[in-house]
């Protein structure tokens, strides 16, 4: 029995109290365990011995959603996380390209499992892939992460070593990160390495539901991105809540700044700040960072703007950082180690990169290691993060050029996307269209109608002048 399929087994075995929480009902090991068998025998029965394992999960955000996931790593099948809310051709797409032979979805109120026609081209049952998850790249359809179960089980191990060594454990924690993408897999193994209690919010959006289920449920973790700590901070100072149960805040997918610890602090001042950092094609995370008072004092975790440290690396996990000239401050930093990924599923263009017989992933971030942490300092591709989502600038410009027919280009100003449009006359947005083409997170919040955009002597647009 793999070390992944123990801690679950155990996870439904633990004592009797109250073990997953979503936004209708709470659940016993007892109750949890028979959503799980009901999803076990119906994966068995509808895939076939010989073709894909690849299960794609399109289901609302409830216990059912999880419980999938872990019968999937019971059965040592992978899956693929999709949102029912997704772009249609979007969901298509990762299906095929995933080879998923099943899709578990909600029908008239009804569980089913949908048997498809895609042939294993790219994947076999010896890879052993435990999930694929699609990250956007710099250019082109979005990428399919193959994430292993060696992969996974080495993230869990160099987790609990660092865990059991600082004594940190918590009895609840709080899911409320968007379901595609794999801080739900981190938040997982949390659970299952502290038999901790899973509450799930209604959505990543519905902050009255997270304060709500936190005091309820008295979560005493939540893994959350800068700008949702922001927003939760902004709630918790206008409408005077509060959560006595937090022990953890858990951080990770942007910087974080000093000046959002000091409000975290403020509100939780019995709590620890752990920051993390990690690619998807290395397995969830690979530095951290527990913002100690400290090291907080003397100010070596932060930047010269204020910005926290990405940590170390978490055990097993070996870095080289790579400068272009020799008297760059900075230079890319580079991963290695048995969280690396299988690879892409839907691209033979990427290449490892190898240094002696050591194979290590490029992230494309670029890094300063200084008083032994790393600090991070930018993007080496042209691809941004925009509250924890990944967003192609270009593409978007590219995209809204078709739909509007006329030339725009797409800026990010304080946290914002703006369209700026080129053309003699305003027109109206047609926000379904926009809706069936972009992904929630990639639809401008402002559009401006400019006669004309600003140019360069080039003759290209003047992006720095809109």
């Amino acid at each position: 029995m793999s070390f992944l399929k123990k801690l679950i087994v155990e996870y439904l075995n633990c004592e009797n109290r109250i073990i997953f929480s979503d936004y209708e009902n709470s659940y016993s090991p007892k109750s949890f365990k028979e959503k799980v068998n009901f999803f076990l025998i119906n994966l068995r029965n509808n895939i076939s011995s010989n073709g894909s394992r690849g299960v794609a999960i399109i289901l609302p955000r409830d216990v059912n959603y999880f419980a999938c996931i872990f019968a999937c790593w019971i059965l040592k099948y992978y899956f693929v996380p999709l949102r029912e809310d997704m772009i249609t051709a979007e969901k298509n797409y990762q299906i095929k390209t995933s080879e998923a032979c099943i899709i578990v979805k909600k029908f008239k109120n009804k569980i089913i499992f949908e048997k498809k026609k895609n042939r294993a081209k790219n994947l076999n049952n010896i890879e052993n892939i435990c999930y694929i998850i699609f990250t956007s790249g710099s250019t082109g359809p979005r990428k399919g992460v193959k994430i292993t179960y060696t992969n996974l089980n080495a993230y869990l191990n160099s987790i609990k070593k660092i865990y059991l060594k600082n004594k940190i454990k918590y009895n609840s924690l709080l899911i409320n990160g968007e379901i595609t993408f794999d801080i739900i897999q981190a938040d997982l193994i949390f659970a299952l390495l502290f038999k901790s209690e899973i509450c799930v919010t209604e959505s990543p959006k519905n902050f009255f539901h997270l304060f709500d289920l936190a005091i309820s449920r008295k979560v005493e973790a939540i893994y959350a991105v800068p700008s949702t700590w922001e927003k939760i901070i902004y709630l918790i100072e206008k409408r005077k809540i509060k959560i006595n149960s937090l022990k953890y805040l858990n951080s990770g997918g942007e910087l974080l700044n000093i000046k959002l610890v000091k409000k975290m602090k403020k509100y939780f001042p019995k709590a620890k700040i752990i920051n993390f950092y990690g690619p998807t094609e290395f397995t969830i995370n690979a530095t951290w960072l527990e913002v100690s008072e400290k090291l907080l004092k003397n100010k070596s975790i932060l930047d010269e703007h204020g910005n926290l440290s990405i940590g170390k690396p978490l055990p097993n996990v070996k870095i080289k950082i790579l400068k272009k000239d020799a008297s760059d401050y900075y230079g890319e930093l580079y991963l290695n180690g048995p969280q690396i990924m299988k690879g892409y599923i839907n691209s033979k263009n990427f290449l490892f990169t190898y240094f002696g017989k050591n194979k290590y992933y490029p992230t494309g971030d670029l890094v300063v290691k200084k008083n032994n942490l790393i600090f991070y300092k930018g993007r080496n591709k042209d691809y941004i993060k925009l509250n924890g989502y990944r967003i192609n600038l270009n593409s978007i410009s590219n995209l809204l050029s078709k739909i509007f027919k006329k030339k725009t280009i797409v800026t990010l100003k304080n946290k914002s996307l703006i369209a700026n449009i080129e053309t003699d006359k305003k027109f109206r947005i047609n926000f379904k269209i926009l809706k069936k083409n972009f992904e929630f997170w990639e639809i401008p919040n402002e559009f401006n109608f400019l006669r004309d955009l600003p140019k360069l002597p080039s003759g290209k647009v003047d992006v720095s002048n809109l």
